[in-house]
């Protein structure tokens, strides 16, 4: 899981101190991350968010569009605006 960690935070421009654990990104941003779409692939429902620790069952999520997270799975995803619906949700980010 350490590489998986470690390749997402080099792809958001920041890096992954094994020894630590401590992840750290730059407020700046050196890649562009896409924040609306109109695809399902990599979509999560809410129950599946929900079960991955993403936040509430409802799909009333705060956080920005572009934010970044690591699930209990420990792969990482980004909440992304689906436009059909208008609504946010967690979609699973491969970065290989």
């Amino acid at each position: 899981m350490n590489s998986e960690i470690s390749g997402w935070a080099v792809h958001m421009g920041g890096s992954y101190n094994s020894d630590t654990g401590t992840v750290t990104i730059p407020t700046t941003n050196t890649s562009p991350i896409a924040t609306e779409t109109d695809s399902t692939a990599g979509m999560l429902t809410f129950d599946e968010a929900y079960n991955e620790g993403l936040g509430p069952k409802s799909g009333d999520y705060t956080e920005a569009l572009g934010s970044a997270k690591i699930g209990y799975s420990g792969d990482p995803y980004v909440l992304m605006l689906y436009t059909p619906t208008g609504r946010k949700h967690w979609y699973k980010k491969s970065f290989v």
